[in-house]
């Protein structure tokens, strides 16, 4: 697999998370996000805090490491314990967002001779305010999840959805910092980051080619999941919570 390519990659910086709580075991997606503060870059782990709300016990999926490449198919599961306490949830209760430090996994895995291959999502990957109202209204999107029944449980990768926005990136939909996509969704999708794909064009010694240059434009939400359609919830929500969470550590 070239680890060079950027949708390669993104194979490695999605995760499948699972909860068991009083309703039974729930089963969802996640991503490991890279928060860039004052050149330092910080790594959490990001989802929908609906997989962790009221879970007793959890596991986060990785894929191991064999040198200095992906060991696909070799696959390490995290248990948790007390499950909702490991996340912090955003403080509105309606945003469906929770996010969890990676290090202190990291370290706990090395501790144990665990070693797991991952790639992160920038914050630098994602677009301003600025740039966002200078996209187009319908543009293509592509997400990573772990859907039920689909993703590839050989390998342990996740599965690629590509769609479009079905409300423009730059306007809010129903007055909070999302919008709305039109995809393959389906039960497992939730937490899923979620990407724009824009064509880029490049000079080749025979002529010209085209690449794909990715956009990491947010987390596909539990809220509103219905025929193949599905919330996003925007990047600066994302990184808002990363912020806070860091600068409370500083105060600390």
């Amino acid at each position: 697999m070239d680890l060079t390519n950027a949708a390669n990659q993104f194979f490695f910086a999605t995760v499948k998370i699972e909860s068991d709580k009083p309703s039974g075991m729930e089963s969802g997606t996640g991503f490991i996000f890279s928060q860039k503060l004052e050149n330092e870059n910080y790594l959490f782990i990001v989802s929908s805090r609906q997989l962790s709300q009221n879970a007793s016990e959890g596991r986060i999926s990785f894929t191991k490491k064999l040198g200095d490449k992906p060991d696909i198919g070799n696959r390490f599961d995290l248990t948790i314990s007390d499950f909702e306490r490991a996340w912090t949830a955003h403080p509105d209760p309606n945003i469906d967002l929770a996010v969890m430090p990676l290090v202190p996994i990291l370290d706990y895995l090395f501790n144990d001779g665990v070693e797991i291959f991952f790639t992160t999502i920038s914050s630098e990957s994602t677009l301003d305010e600025e740039r966002l109202s200078s996209r187009e209204a319908l543009e293509d999107i592509l997400l990573y999840s772990y859907a039920e029944d689909w993703y590839d449980q050989d390998k342990h990768l996740p599965v690629m959805c590509s769609g479009t926005t079905a409300t423009p990136v730059y306007l809010d939909y129903k007055g909070s910092s999302a919008f709305l996509v039109n995809a393959q969704v389906t039960p497992g999708c939730n937490g899923s980051p979620v990407f724009l794909v824009e064509k880029e064009a490049f000079q080749k010694l025979n002529g010209v080619g085209f690449r794909n240059r990715f956009y990491f434009l947010g987390l596909l939400s539990n809220n509103e999941q219905k025929n193949q359609m599905g919330t996003v919830l925007k990047a600066k929500v994302i990184t808002d919570i990363c912020e806070i969470m860091l600068r409370n550590l500083e105060e600390n």
